[in-house]
């Protein structure tokens, strides 16, 4: 009997100290979850702050885009109407080009005026050099004579007139010429950095979709990572609740065993042995709470 009374008194004492283990590590478990749910909630708020500001510069980038792909229109439109505006500039520089020629022509014409003028005016002179060699009869031929000279330095001095006229216009559509041919350069050189403009924009507007599509995956790694956070702190409250329970039941088993007194044999007068051979064992009693 003292053996079986010393083996519960030892395995009474077992379950006393493992229950106030239990009851230690269940609090120590409950704090540490308290903590790792504070640092969830803490993560679950960065989470949406991040999830905010990728949000906000995906806005930024789709927006991006949206101009990219507007100046790209409005640089496609402008270098249609520059190469509009250098075709029309290459055919009033043609015209000129035939304005020139016309007037040149023209010129032929009245140098050759003014050399049948001067050859008249001589005929005419000589004319009158007869007549008046002829006398009496003679001198209505150098009316005549002299009514054709007057003539002829009419023509000549409208044909030199008419000269100039043609030599300043000649001058003028060479200077417009000249500047049609530099409007033209430089329409061909606004066509050609409008190229090049497109060109970078079109670059721009790749790097915007590919900055979009890894945006798009970054918001979905954070939702990922946000649906993990949330579903960890359901595990970190689900364990909590477990801890708590686990202490609770820890608690109530202590409680239980605190029905039970253990009161050790004193050893110093007590024998080695009792009646039986057995030696004696720590007295075990039922008390009241």
């Amino acid at each position: 009997m003292g053996i079986m009374q010393n083996g519960l008194v030892t395995q009474l004492r077992s379950i006393s100290l493992a229950a106030q283990e239990v009851a230690a590590g269940s609090s120590h478990i409950a704090e540490s979850n308290l903590d790792l749910s504070s640092r969830t909630e803490e993560q679950a708020s960065s989470l949406e702050e991040t999830a905010s500001a990728v949000e906000e510069l995906a806005a930024s980038v789709r927006q991006t885009a949206q101009n990219s792909v507007e100046a790209s229109r409005l640089v496609s439109q402008g270098n249609d109407i520059a190469q509009q505006n250098g075709q029309m500039m290459e055919a009033m520089r043609n015209q000129m080009r035939r304005i020139s020629d016309s007037s040149g022509k023209m010129g032929e014409i009245i140098t050759t005026i003014e050399s049948i003028a001067f050859q008249t005016n001589i005929l005419a002179l000589n004319a009158a050099v007869e007549a008046a060699r002829a006398g009496e009869q003679g001198k209505g031929f150098a009316v005549v004579a002299s009514e054709v000279r007057t003539l002829a330095h009419r023509s000549a001095t409208a044909a030199k007139e008419i000269k100039d006229l043609i030599d300043g216009s000649m001058q003028q559509v060479q200077q417009g010429r000249s500047l049609a041919e530099q409007v033209q350069e430089t329409m061909q050189e606004m066509v050609r950095n409008a190229g090049g403009i497109s060109q970078i924009i079109r670059q721009i507007t790749q790097a915007n979709t590919e900055q979009s599509a890894g945006i798009d995956q970054i918001n979905s790694a954070v939702g990922q990572i946000d649906t993990a956070t949330q579903q960890n702190a359901a595990l970190v409250e689900a364990t909590a609740s477990a801890a708590m329970s686990l202490q609770e039941q820890a608690r109530t088993q202590a409680d239980a065993l605190t029905y039970f007194r253990f009161e050790a044999a004193d050893r110093r007068a007590a024998p080695r042995t009792d009646a039986a051979g057995n030696p004696p064992a720590g007295t075990l009693r039922l008390v009241s709470a």
